[in-house]
């Protein structure tokens, strides 16, 4: 047995948690009969685990059923559940997010929000922001778009231009690229001719960046080999003399005391006419 025969009736809440009615008041036990909120409410109301919305002759709110803690409904005009220990709160078209002990994760200041492995994508006068799990602003609603966070980096568009910045709130690389090929530790940002390769470490900063000012992408035919623009013949012959110790497949010609490429059949990709 676990409740004494002392209530007016029992109504089931969810699979783990049961409503009593005594004296005309509401409360809620768990299936072993301990109590969560006593009978003091005129009405229950499940939002879903973690939330129920409780009403008495003189208060009515939003109760966190794990801390007892109630958010009074003068703080908001509406409510939906955010998944199943999570809950929205709506005021003047505006929405913030509470867990499940009753902690503030968003305040209400934001249009829309979705939340993707552990982060928060707010919305603001049509800009996104970033917010960590607990809550943590880590950039306010200034750009056009945020993709997912990578390796502690995400990309960012502003002004059609795209850039980076990391878990810390860091813009490390300003948005004014076309274009951003981003790996695991380098991006690639592309703007007309220009190339910068930019090498990131785990913590999502800047280790090292490269600087190309006229870089031509050839479609090759045939496979991976690079040629002259417009012809359909090699950079080079395969006849180089004078090639100095390599490292992978970059070589060193003592001759033009320049650098190129060759692949792995010893065919030459880039001409050696770089000086480092």
């Amino acid at each position: 047995k676990v409740l004494p025969n002392e209530y007016d009736d029992i109504s089931e809440y969810n699979k783990d948690i049961f409503g009593v009615k005594k004296n005309g008041l509401w409360g809620l036990y768990d299936t072993l009969g301990n109590e969560i909120l006593s009978p003091v409410w005129q009405s229950i109301e499940r939002v879903n685990n973690a939330w129920a919305y409780c009403a008495a002759k003189d208060s009515a709110g939003l109760v966190c059923l794990n801390t007892k803690q109630m958010l009074p409904r003068s703080l908001y005009t509406g409510y939906i559940s955010y998944g199943s220990q999570k809950i929205i709160l709506i005021k003047n078209s505006l929405q913030g997010l509470y867990n499940e002990v009753g902690k503030e994760i968003l305040p209400i200041n934001f249009t829309s929000f979705n939340t993707s492995d552990g982060y928060y994508y707010v919305g603001l006068n049509n800009k996104v922001g970033l917010y960590d799990s607990a809550g943590k602003q880590i950039v306010p609603p200034t750009y056009d778009y945020i993709d997912d966070v990578e390796n502690n980096v995400a990309l960012v568009l502003k002004n059609n231009r795209w850039g980076l910045i990391n878990t810390r709130g860091q813009e490390i690389v300003t948005p004014k690229y076309n274009d951003i090929d981003l790996g695991d530790n380098t991006a690639k940002c592309k703007q007309g001719k220009r190339l910068d390769i930019y090498t990131l470490n785990s913590n999502g900063q800047v280790t090292e960046v490269v600087n190309y000012e006229n870089v031509i992408t050839i479609d090759v035919n045939g496979g991976p080999q690079w040629q002259n623009p417009g012809r359909n013949t090699q950079a080079l012959p395969n006849t180089n003399q004078n090639i100095g110790p390599n490292t992978g497949n970059w070589f060193y010609d003592t001759a033009q005391k320049k650098w190129g490429r060759f692949d792995a059949n010893g065919d030459t990709l880039i001409k050696p006419i770089y000086e480092n």
